[in-house]
């Protein structure tokens, strides 16, 4: 099938998403419907999944090292790197759990939990402030299992 463009692909991913989301497991949250949506169009593009830095520029492939990164960068960064680090991993539990199982073995991301840490990070990039982002993001990482069962059942229609 040959999609036109990115509104396209995005009206994919969003059928996709509100699917699995909303009928098959009952979260009628369009916000979080959304973000989802959004997350997927976002990271089509390889540079948008690995694009956290470290201070030299390097770009970081682990979430230990985002981690890192964000503990030693300023307030507003470190928001801005943990909702990546929950995008992150959110996007490899949700899409691809069985490389995520394969690759991990030789990286310094084995031992962690990328659920866990996905959680923790979308908690820490909800208390940016109060926006509707923020809360987003919130009730994203109180639900983050749910969601990235949701991204399985929604890319069974594409992947």
């Amino acid at each position: 099938m040959i999609y036109g463009g990115k509104e396209s692909l995005r009206n994919v991913f969003a059928a996709s998403v509100e699917h699995a989301f909303i009928m098959k497991l009952g979260i009628a949250d369009i916000e979080i419907v959304n973000y989802m949506t959004d997350m997927l169009v976002r990271f089509v593009k390889i540079d948008a999944v690995f694009n956290v830095k470290d201070i030299s520029g390097r770009t970081l492939y682990e979430i230990a090292d985002m981690i890192v990164s964000a503990e030693h960068t300023n307030r507003d960064n470190r928001h801005v790197i943990h909702n990546h680090i929950g995008d992150f991993t959110l996007f490899w539990v949700g899409l691809y759990p069985n490389k995520l199982k394969k690759m991990r073995p030789i990286s310094k991301d084995y031992l962690l939990d990328y659920s866990v840490n996905g959680s923790k990070s979308y908690q820490i990039a909800s208390t940016k402030d109060d926006s509707s982002k923020s809360q987003i993001l919130h009730r994203i990482s109180e639900n983050f299992k749910l969601c990235s069962v949701g991204l399985q059942i929604a890319s069974r229609d594409w992947i």
